[in-house]
């Protein structure tokens, strides 16, 4: 019998073997991962990646890769993990960029916008990162830097809406809203099809009290996304001011079905109801924005100013004092509160409220004063 001859290979060799086979087999999991990160299958991804990145195959990428798997899953803690292990190992711009957007969809601005810093130092034109750089700081109230970043954006590409689009809403926050409308406007030539920018076009004309121009925006934006609670709110005020007492009423409504934790429609309903003086209809209303806003004062007062015409009494002066107490300064708290004590015939308090009155508006004071006299006269 013949016996097998052993082949005697030197150390270096195995191991050179070793590794290639190690190589090879980490390829064929990294490859793997591809095809099911690209079909979508993340958690299968993961593990593949993982593996890959065991066998010490492409290890940055395959980790950064678990990072993103993660981030599609909308893990964002275990993706901020992974992603802050990939950028210890190689740092690049697409890591920092989702890293920055985990911290942004956790409301962490400040590291957000330190993360997106960094993939803009690393890639300077990269023109998403740069953008949500300029979100992050309006988040954080510093305006100047954001619209100094969008700004930079729309250099950067400025046939692309987004930037403008980003940079009217910083403006519209700021309440510079004849600025938003450039910034908008803009947008929504360069897009006519961009929702948002058609709807905060048309709520800045509204607050610069042009109508007319905010009704062509808002039902420009209807017409894009009829489910839109904030849309059909916003036309439905317009209508309202404009006594189109029809159409605000299934603006209104619609904008209640689309989204009942809106307080705004509920005392749209309820100023439409009031004005009708369907004092019932009106009160059932303002309750629901109370409830939905407890910290509304003026869904207090209009409460207080319903009770008052129910000649609930007392409870429009529980009512008007909840105003006060969650708005000092509102004038018609305290001058409601002071007809509602002569309602009661409770002089003393009502001449109360006129002192009170008179240190912050002297008309609406002498107004109080007249009908506390006309009620002292037998």
């Amino acid at each position: 019998m013949k016996i097998a001859k052993v082949l005697q290979l030197s150390l270096p060799f195995i191991l050179l073997l070793s590794i290639s086979a190690f190589g090879q087999s980490g390829k064929t999991a990294f490859d793997q991962a591809m095809s099911d990160f690209d079909a979508k299958r993340y958690e299968q991804a993961i593990s593949g990646f993982r593996q890959a990145a065991a066998l010490g195959y492409s290890v940055p990428e395959a980790t950064y890769n678990v990072g993103l798997s993660y981030y599609n899953l909308k893990r964002y803690t275990e993706a901020k993990g992974a992603l802050q292990e990939a950028i210890n190992l190689k740092p690049t711009a697409n890591a920092y960029y989702y890293l920055g957007n985990c911290f942004y969809f956790a409301e962490d601005y400040s590291r957000a916008g330190d993360s997106f810093r960094e993939a803009v130092r690393l890639k300077p034109d990269y023109y998403e990162a740069v953008v949500y750089l300029g979100n992050s700081l309006d988040y954080l109230k510093r305006y100047d830097d954001a619209v100094a970043q969008y700004k930079r954006a729309i250099e950067l590409q400025p046939n692309r809406a987004w930037g403008y689009y980003e940079l009217g809403i910083a403006h519209y926050n700021s309440q510079l809203y004849s600025s938003a409308i450039g910034a908008l406007s803009t947008a929504t030539r360069l897009d006519p099809t961009y929702t948002k920018a058609f709807l905060f076009l048309g709520m800045s004309y509204r607050r610069s009290d042009n109508e007319k121009d905010a009704e062509t925006a808002l039902l420009k934006a209807l017409q894009l996304d009829p489910n839109s609670a904030l849309t059909n709110y916003e036309l439905g005020f317009i209508y309202e001011g404009q006594k189109r007492d029809a159409d605000a009423l299934a603006r209104y409504k619609e904008a209640v079905r689309l989204d009942p934790t809106n307080p705004d429609p509920q005392l749209g309903l309820g100023n439409l109801a009031y004005n009708g003086k369907d004092y019932l209809g009106a009160l059932q209303y303002y309750k629901r924005a109370f409830e939905l806003n407890p910290s509304w004062a003026t869904a207090a007062l209009y409460i207080g100013d319903t009770q008052y015409n129910l000649r609930s009494y007392q409870a429009a002066i529980d009512y008007y004092r909840k105003a006060l107490v969650l708005d000092p300064k509102r004038v018609s708290a305290m001058y409601g509160m002071g007809l509602a004590y002569i309602a009661q015939n409770d002089l003393s308090n009502a001449r109360g409220q006129y002192t009170q009155l008179l240190k912050m508006d002297a008309a609406m004071a002498a107004k109080l004063l007249k009908a506390i006299d006309a009620a002292s006269k037998p």
